[in-house]
């Protein structure tokens, strides 16, 4: 797919992922922001037209194949040991 991977952080920022964490549910986070973020997250600039549509199509197709293999794991696959 010949995607540039990073990580971001977020500072002060949460999940929908930490509530499942909290409850001892497994859960995985996965976002495409990159580190200018603050120029647009919750900002004038946060705009549809400042969404680069093919990065949202190839963070779906780089998802997708661990969605696959969690849905054909057993319920227990990830439980705490």
């Amino acid at each position: 797919m010949r995607l540039k991977l990073a990580s971001a952080s977020i500072v002060g920022a949460d999940a929908d992922s930490s509530s499942f964490l909290k409850a001892g549910i497994p859960a995985i986070t996965f976002h495409g922001m990159n580190n200018d973020w603050p120029q647009f997250l919750h900002s004038r600039n946060d705009k549809l037209g400042n969404v680069n549509a093919q990065s949202v199509f190839l963070g779906y197709r780089l998802v997708l194949p661990f969605l696959v293999e969690i849905d054909k794991a057993e319920c227990g696959a990830f439980g705490k040991s």
